[in-house]
This record gives C-alpha cells, structure tokens and sequence, in this order.
C-alpha cells in the first residue's frame, strides 16, 4: 500500500516470513514482526528479488548489489519451523472439521 499523502513509505505486509517492510524512497527500509534475526533477511532477500522481478528497483553502476548470502544451517532451521507451523495449522482446521462433523 502507498499512499505519500497519509505516509511517506510503501507498507509491504509479507505472509512468510510473517514481517512488515516498510521502504521509502531514499532506498531505506524498516522490517518488523520479525520474531528471529534470520527472518529479517530472508524478508529483504525475497523483497529484492520481488522488485527486480517487476522491474521495479534499479542500480546505478554496472553490477548489481548483493546481500551476503544467508548462512544455509539457519535457514534450513527455518524452514523446518515453518513447515512444522503449516502442519500444526491444518492439523487445528483437520479437527476443527472432525468437531463439526459431530
């Protein structure tokens, strides 16, 4: 949502990780919600490439900035913790449905 008039920044709400990114026009960003560190950068790592993707990022220079890639032990910790929530979550709605059906 961007709307300069009510606040100068977008406000980009992402599902997973579960953070609020807000960027302005300077090229700086705030993200929060994030519960771990790790969070943060998977966030602005997926952020990048969603702006690149539609071409809406651009760079001065020849070569295109990287963020340091993400250590690959915490990111598989993360991605387990997140399959670990989507599996309890449709075990809650699985039951929840069994409850009804009764």
């Amino acid at each position: 949502m961007y709307e300069p008039e009510q606040f100068p920044g977008l406000i980009y709400r992402m599902d997973e990780p579960k953070v609020v990114i807000l960027l302005f026009a300077s090229g700086k960003l705030v993200c929060t919600g994030a519960k771990r560190e790790i969070q943060v950068g998977i966030a602005v790592n997926k952020l990048q490439q969603i702006l690149e993707s539609k071409n809406l990022i651009t760079y001065e220079g020849t070569e295109k900035p990287r963020l340091p890639p993400l250590p690959a032990k915490e990111l598989e910790k993360e991605r387990l913790k997140v399959e670990q929530a989507k599996a309890k979550q449709e075990k809650e709605k699985t039951d929840k449905k069994d409850d009804a059906k009764d």
